[in-house]
């Protein structure tokens, strides 16, 4: 028996995604749900209230507050809560972004509900980490960052997305690809135009096939 337990609290805003994690850590002996929300300004409110010691937060969230802003907040008033990162996007700038805001991990969405109590407990104790998934990333991205850009102004998001427009992708598929949401893609898609002064998309292919981003598929 343990003497006490550990406190958690999900930021999600999908029920099932809320139902699954339930059922995970209702099976740890050690640790208790305390609290849910859907969104970041509610989750701030029940947080502050509450003061688990581990939260469970997602990226994407609906309202003006996305995941990373409201993990920023929680860690400036509660000092002592944890916060796990848990998204289905391996974007290496989002994880950048998500410790600099505080956050002790990083995880991708569909581990293995034992690596994820795992994980929980590392940040407990202290620990900071990412998933399997996301170190592979950040090595496959640092490999990449060790060839010249052929477009430099880009972030290493962008550039992913350039490649896959040039192989003939759409915005659908990119994302599926990418693992985040086609609206993303959207505005990644809007911010590489501007940035390369390209006023459609057949341009903007053009331009990456003569870079040579297209050759991959």
């Amino acid at each position: 028996m343990f003497d006490e337990k550990m406190t958690l609290f999900f930021v999600d805003d999908q029920p099932e995604m809320r139902d699954s994690l339930r059922g995970v850590i209702e099976s740890a002996p050690d640790m208790e749900l305390v609290g849910e929300a859907a969104s970041g300004e509610e989750a701030l409110v029940k947080i502050s209230n509450l003061q688990p010691n581990v939260v469970l937060m997602d990226i994407e969230l609906p309202g003006g507050m996305n995941g990373i802003e409201a993990t920023r907040r929680i860690k400036k008033s509660c000092l002592m809560t944890r916060v796990l990162i848990l998204t289905y996007s391996d974007d290496p700038d989002l994880l950048i972004d998500a410790f600099k805001a505080g956050a002790q991990g990083y995880i991708v969405k569909g581990i293995l509900g034992t690596d994820l109590l795992r994980f929980i407990r590392v940040a407990y104790g202290g620990g900071a980490f990412v998933s399997d998934r996301i170190a592979a990333r950040l090595i496959e991205i640092t490999t990449t960052y060790l060839k010249p850009k052929p477009f430099p102004e880009l972030t290493r998001r962008e550039d992913e997305l350039l490649k896959l427009v040039a192989q003939g992708l759409s915005n659908t598929q990119a994302a599926q690809q990418l693992g985040i949401s086609a609206k993303t893609v959207a505005n990644h898609l809007a911010n590489i135009l501007a940035k390369l002064h390209i006023y459609d998309r057949e341009e903007l292919m053009r331009k990456a096939w003569e870079a040579g981003l297209g050759d991959d598929k």
